[in-house]
């Protein structure tokens, strides 16, 4: 499982905040020894971030961490509005971050990504309430994935395989589509390897209300097929998915028929 560097990603947004407040900059270095990481974790760090920044089309508070031998920012940073480095210093520096609050708060208060799952893992109810402490998105997505690994049994529903490093957390209605409150609902889920995660999102695979699998093209006549397409797509059209052993995890129905609805199955 990968390290979870929330904690240290709610220290940097403090220390950025400040260094925006007194208008300094702060190397890769300084900051790694301020949140208690080597300065070569600090871009897992500052990714945490620079991800929230881009999604929240938020001014990139990363831009103030420089290398030192050259006083700019490394190679990883990436800003969606800013062009001009010195510019878009003196923008974030003159921005009011203070009001908009430490979007990684969470962790400083002592949450971690797997508590956070361990609490939804107890109460399904309780995932809208995670969200609204986590607010970031690949946050959000790496706390649903724990949960439907621990669901699942790190096996995943469509072929039983348990290579973790190869498994997804899959939106039975997708992140855009669904309310808030299901983003981190189990049951709005499914844990596939990232191959089937894909056709399952593009409409190749999906399972019906008695958790099965339903491929779009049964009799296989719609496309040219190779063997392996056969074996390892076709083949799986009525075949029983693997599900987790208590029945709050399952798959819901209604996101099942919201899913083949949208999908025409």
């Amino acid at each position: 499982m990968a390290k979870d560097y929330s904690r240290e990603a709610g220290e940097a947004w403090d220390v950025l905040v400040e260094c925006a407040k007194k208008k300094e900059l702060i190397t890769y270095g300084d900051l790694g020894a301020l949140v208690g990481v080597h300065v070569r974790q600090v871009n897992r760090v500052l990714g945490l971030l620079q991800d929230y920044c881009l999604a929240e089309k938020l001014l990139p508070i990363t831009i103030q961490v420089i290398n030192k031998s050259y006083g700019k920012p490394g190679e990883g940073f990436v800003a969606w509005d800013i062009e001009n480095l010195d510019e878009g210093v003196q923008r974030v520096q003159d921005y009011p971050w203070q009001p908009h609050g430490n979007p990684f708060g969470f962790a400083l208060k002592g949450a971690t990504f797997q508590n956070l799952a361990d609490r939804i893992l107890r109460n399904p109810n309780e995932a809208d309430d995670v969200y609204a402490k986590v607010r970031v998105r690949g946050q959000i997505q790496e706390v649903f994935r724990r949960v439907l690994l621990a669901a699942y049994e790190g096996r995943c529903a469509f072929t039983g395989v348990t290579f973790e490093e190869g498994l997804d957390a899959c939106h039975i209605v997708s992140w855009s589509e669904c309310d808030r409150k299901d983003r981190l609902n189990p049951a709005n889920g499914i844990l596939l390897s990232s191959f089937y995660h894909r056709l399952f999102d593009a409409g190749y695979l999906t399972i019906d209300e008695s958790f099965r699998v339903i491929y779009c093209d049964p009799k296989i006549e719609r496309f040219s097929y190779t063997e392996e397409d056969k074996s390892l797509v076709a083949s799986l059209h009525g075949k029983r998915i693997y599900l987790p052993k208590e029945a709050k995890y399952r798959p819901g129905k209604e996101f099942i028929r919201v899913h083949n609805i949208a999908y025409q199955f």
